[in-house]
C-alpha cells in the first residue's frame, strides 16, 4: 500500500485531535479534543502545531499524529525540535507496524524543514524506539511522603503575601521562569505565545475535568508589590498525590515554595495529600518538609529524543541540568 504524507486542516485534523486524545469514552476525548483544538487555535498553535496524517491512495486516512514545533537550548545553541503526539493508527492496519512506519515519515518531513531532530513522551515501546535511533534522557522523580507534614501545614514560614496567579501577573511569571531555566543547558525556551496557550490549556482542562485544588493550583508570592516567587500544581481527585508541575523563585524567596505547598496542604482540609511527587531538580528535595522521600526513574512520562546529524543528544548531563517541567509535555 502506497502512503503519502499530508499536512491535515480543517474538520480532518479535527478528528484526529479526538482520535489520538486519551479517554475511555467518547465524551472524554471528544473533551481533550476540543482542548487541544483550542490551543491549535491560539497564536502559538497557529504557527508551531500542525496535524500529520498518512493517506491511502483512495484519500483515505490510515495513520496521523500531532506535531508540535518547539525552541529548545542545549548550553548556548538554539535548536527546533519536533514535539510528537501519540500516533493514531486506523485499526484494521494495527498489525502492519504502522507507528514505526510514522516516525520514519515524519522524520523525513522534519529533516525535509531542516529540524534539529524531534522528541516525544511515551510509557511503552522504549526498547522499539532505541532500535531506531531514539535515546531516552532519563528524568527523575521525587516521592515524598508528607503524611506527618498534614497535621502541621504552617510549617515553612514565609515573608511574602501568597494568592492565587493573576493575569496581570504573567510578566512576573515570566522572568521568574527565565532565570530559573537559564541555569539548565538544555531546556525548553518558551516565548508568550506559548505561555498563553500553556495557560490557557490548564485553564480549560480545570474547567472541562474539575480541579482538586481549584485556585490553589496556581500561586504566587509577593513582596513590597513584586511577585518573586510561583508555583504550579495538579491533583486530579481526593486519593491522588499533588503534583508539582513546575516552580521558580528569586533567590530570597525559596521559603515561598514550601509555604505554598503548606498552604495548599491547609485548604485541602482532610483530603490533604499524604505523596507530593515532583519531576524537578533535585534541590526541591529542600522544599519539601519530609522525612519519608526518595527518587526513582520517570516512567509515566519519559522524555524521548531523536537526534538528526546536527546536534548530539544531551546524554552526558545529569538530569538537573536537562529539565523539561511536566507542564511543557505534549
Amino acid at each position: 500500500m502506497k502512503l503519502s504524507l499530508e499536512i491535515l486542516e480543517g474538520a480532518r485534523a479535527a478528528e484526529v485531535l479526538r482520535l489520538a486524545s486519551p479517554g475511555e469514552t467518547d465524551d472524554e476525548r471528544g473533551v481533550t479534543a476540543s482542548i487541544e483544538q483550542r490551543v491549535f487555535e491560539t497564536s502559538w498553535g497557529r504557527t508551531a502545531c500542525r496535524v500529520i496524517g498518512l493517506v491511502d491512495e483512495a484519500g483515505g486516512l490510515v495513520a496521523a499524529l500531532t506535531l508540535r514545533e518547539l525552541a529548545f537550548r542545549l548550553d548556548h545553541r538554539k535548536l527546533r525540535l519536533g514535539g510528537l503526539g501519540k500516533p493514531w493508527i486506523r485499526e484494521d492496519q494495527r498489525d502492519a507496524l504502522l507507528d514505526r512506519y510514522v516516525l520514519v515519515r515524519v522524520e523525513e518531513h522534519l529533516r525535509e524543514e531542516e529540524l534539529d531532530g524531534a522528541l516525544l513522551f511515551t510509557d511503552v515501546g522504549v526498547k522499539a524506539l532505541a532500535r531506531m535511533g531514539w535515546i531516552e534522557l532519563a528524568q527523575r522523580a521525587l516521592v515524598a511522603d508528607v503524611r506527618g507534614w498534614r497535621d502541621a501545614p504552617r510549617v515553612g514560614a514565609s515573608a511574602s503575601e501568597l494568592r492565587p496567579y493573576e493575569p496581570a501577573d504573567f510578566e512576573s511569571i515570566r522572568e521568574l521562569w527565565s532565570l530559573g531555566s537559564s541555569l539548565q543547558r538544555f531546556t525548553i525556551l518558551r516565548n508568550d505565545d506559548f505561555w498563553q496557550a500553556q495557560i490557557l490549556r490548564a485553564q480549560l482542562v480545570e474547567e472541562s475535568h474539575g480541579s482538586w485544588l481549584g485556585p490553589w493550583s496556581f500561586l504566587v508570592g509577593v513582596r513590597d508589590g513584586r511577585v518573586v516567587s510561583y508555583l504550579r500544581c495538579s491533583r486530579s481527585g481526593p486519593r491522588a498525590p499533588l503534583t508539582v508541575l513546575e516552580y521558580a523563585h528569586e533567590p530570597g524567596a525559596r521559603e515561598d515554595i514550601t509555604a505554598m505547598l503548606g498552604l495548599i496542604m491547609e485548604k485541602q482540609g482532610e483530603d490533604a495529600p499524604r505523596v507530593i511527587v515532583a519531576v524537578a531538580p533535585s534541590r526541591i528535595e529542600n522544599l519539601v518538609p519530609s522525612e519519608r522521600m526518595s527518587w526513582r526513574r520517570e516512567t509515566d512520562a519519559r522524555l524521548i529524543v531523536r537526534a538528526f546529524e546536527s546536534f548530539e543528544p544531551p546524554m552526558d548531563l545529569i538530569p538537573d541540568e536537562r529539565l523539561v517541567w511536566p507542564t511543557d509535555r505534549f
